[in-house]
């Protein structure tokens, strides 16, 4: 047995598991998660279990490199979605994270690798304890960070219930201040039966109507003639007394009554003809177009009815650019059903064939970009190294999609998957390192830097919340996502998920991520030029 505890393989996974099960434990509205394997692996290197240095190397570079290509998707568009306020929130909560950890621990005299891991514990950013450990060079910057982590994850879960719970609140309004922000009008989806009726419509196509593929108020799913029932294509001409089952917004199905004919209360039932497909795009051919430019209608007879993205349902619209992994569910004739499978792939085995080259060559890319040296004469000189490297060829890779026959975009799940399993590695290799002088550290300065950590976490929110409530007069439901954004801690609103039904704060907290995280980056290698 003495010989299994001290075989790295063995204890590697006896740590991250252990770890994975302690993180699920919940205490009240939040849990560990995978710092977890953090204070596991804290014990087994105060007992004197080790890990080679590679596999905390091979695990941060794989980790940095797989965040960079989930958040390039968001990193680059999100500006066209006037959400910079947002960003500058989640900024805003860093940089005042940063300020207040540095002028705290000087005060208080903690070294500087105990500094660097408090404010990124403060922050809950595990990406920024990898950047930290790499950039000075010391495990003692995860000693901070496991001490900060659960104080920092604690107040900025209890700081989202007290915003949820202040007078004032109400979700409805709240979320209205947050449309008029950037201009957004609820938009309410129905459907509805027409009879067609009206001479002008008779023997016209959608086209002819102006209500087209391309018609983003409504599309006709379904139309059913005598007995028969069918999804209409390009061909299709309206005839007097056909059924038309019409989706849309409610004006677009007023100008559809007004032009085809009176609404009725008739169903058009299922048919045997018409096959509901739901595909997962793997073909390399269509991933980045549009999916309007695919004439689903006109060449197949299909009309797709809903989107599907990292497991998050999006509303069909003709210019939704496709992505590897996409969910497509859509309605078309049998008799084209394996043509619009095979343009949309739904190929499995391609799904996850062929990861290995991109990712390769990502991190090869990332370890070149990192020996790139920036220097600003007589004033500071860095690389970005094994961290900023990889994250930015994830971010450029990410981006590209594809370049001719290479697929850069990896599935959603495959690399949700590495970027776990590249994290868990590397937390336990700095743990068990870390832990091994773990008592010593704690003896000198445990209570001073939990006193940091509280302190730095509670006066960034407060002030930054202050800040932008009174003076630039966000709404409550936007401030609870970049607040939880800037503090990369996703867990935060699970609280108010189950208080308010909109999904606002989720969805700012997805916008602004990328950018604070890539800020806190940046933040840990100033830090560590300057403390």
């Amino acid at each position: 047995m003495a010989d299994l505890i001290h075989n790295p393989i063995f204890t590697l996974f006896l740590i991250i598991g252990t770890g994975i099960l302690i993180g699920k434990i919940r205490f009240g509205s939040f849990s560990f998660g995978a710092p977890a394997i953090l204070l596991v692996a804290f014990f087994f290197g105060h007992c004197g279990c080790l890990m080679p240095e590679m596999i905390r190397n091979f695990g941060l570079v794989l980790f940095i490199y797989t965040i960079g290509l989930q958040a390039a998707p968001t990193f680059f568009t999100i500006l066209n979605k006037r959400a910079v306020t947002f960003i500058i929130i989640s900024l805003t909560v860093v940089s005042f994270a940063a300020v207040f950890s540095a002028t705290l621990s000087t005060l208080f005299g903690i070294d500087k690798a105990l500094t660097i891991g408090i404010f990124n514990g403060a922050l809950t950013s595990t990406p920024g304890l990898a950047v930290g450990i790499e950039a000075l060079g010391s495990e003692e910057v995860s000693l901070g960070y496991g001490i900060a982590y659960p104080v920092g994850l604690l107040i900025i879960t209890l700081f989202i219930q007290i915003l949820v719970k202040l007078p004032g609140f109400d979700p409805k309004k709240e979320e209205k201040k947050y449309k008029d922000r950037l201009g957004l009008k609820p938009v309410n989806i129905y459907i509805s039966v027409i009879k067609a009726q009206n001479t002008a419509a008779i023997g016209k196509s959608f086209a002819d109507l102006n209500l087209s593929e391309k018609h983003e108020e409504v599309t006709v799913s379904r139309v059913k003639r005598g007995a028969s029932i069918f999804t209409p294509d390009s061909e299709y001409k309206i005839r007097k007394g056909d059924l038309l089952k019409v989706v849309g917004t409610e004006s677009g199905i007023k100008t559809a009554q007004l032009i085809i004919g009176e609404k009725t209360d008739e169903d058009i039932p299922a048919s045997k003809n018409i096959k509901s497909l739901s595909l997962i795009v793997t073909n390399r051919m269509i991933i980045g177009k549009s999916l309007g430019s695919l004439r689903l209608r006109s060449m197949y007879g299909a009309n797709v009815t809903r989107l599907s993205r990292n497991g998050v349902e999006i509303p069909a619209s003709h210019d939704f650019v496709l992505s590897l992994g996409d969910k497509v569910r859509l309605a078309c004739p049998v008799s084209s059903e394996i043509q619009v499978k095979s343009l949309f792939g739904n190929a499995l085995s391609q799904y996850w064939a062929n990861a290995l080259l991109p990712i390769s060559i990502g991190i090869v890319v990332g370890f070149l970009l990192g020996q790139v040296r920036f220097e600003l004469p007589g004033i500071f000189s860095f690389k970005l190294g094994a961290t900023g490297g990889p994250l930015i060829s994830g971010l450029i890779f990410g981006r590209l999609i594809r370049t001719g026959p290479v697929m850069w975009a990896i599935p959603y799940r495959a690399t949700t998957l590495l970027r776990e399993m590249s994290l868990a590695m590397f937390l336990t290799a700095v743990g068990t390192s870390a832990g091994s002088i773990m008592v010593k550290t704690l003896k000198l300065g445990g209570v001073k830097m939990l006193l940091i950590s509280a302190a730095t976490t509670l006066t960034a929110l407060v002030f930054t919340a202050l800040i932008f409530s009174f003076l630039v007069k966000i709404d409550r439901l936007s401030l609870m996502g970049a607040l939880s954004g800037g503090m990369t801690s996703s867990s935060s609103l699970g609280a108010v998920a189950s208080t308010v039904e909109t999904n606002i704060p989720q969805t700012v907290l997805a916008q602004v991520f990328p950018f604070a995280l890539i800020w806190t980056i940046i933040i840990n290698q100033i830090l560590v030029m300057l403390l």
